[in-house]
């Protein structure tokens, strides 16, 4: 099955540097196979999560370093703003910058069908700084 990707990562140019690939680190074997990332699609066997599944993905030299649990719901059968609407999901970010994006097609005014993504956000951070304003 396609549930499992491994990977190491290679040589490349970013922002005009040049990074090398895993095996041209200092202390890797030339031949090394030694994965550096992981993409895995797993399933929990039981009537409340049958057919659910949940994705992890980690490795290094990742573009971003975070944490986070992202949930991408279900497509309605019938889609009425069309099969290019914005997917509906609720990101829980764990690190850094604890908090919690909920994003959804929202209809845009007028006569039309169409929908744009809007998100909604709450960082953990900005409730502290207006605990502390108000004390």
């Amino acid at each position: 099955r396609n549930d499992l990707v491994l990977g190491q990562y290679t040589a490349s140019d970013v922002r005009g540097q040049h990074l090398p690939g895993y095996r041209e680190e200092n202390g890797v074997a030339d031949d090394s196979r030694t994965e550096t990332y992981i993409g895995l699609k797993a399933y929990i066997n039981n009537w409340r999560w049958n057919g659910v599944p949940f994705y992890v993905r980690t490795g290094k030299r990742l573009p971003t370093r975070v944490t986070e649990v992202v949930i991408h719901f279900k497509q309605t059968p019938h889609p009425v703003f069309g099969q290019n609407a914005p997917e509906n999901k609720l990101i829980i970010r764990i690190q850094p910058d604890e908090g919690i994006q909920m994003s959804f097609g929202l209809k845009e005014p007028g006569a039309g069908f169409n929908a744009k993504e809007v998100k909604m956000n709450f960082h953990y951070a900005d409730l502290q700084e207006t605990q502390m304003l108000t004390a």
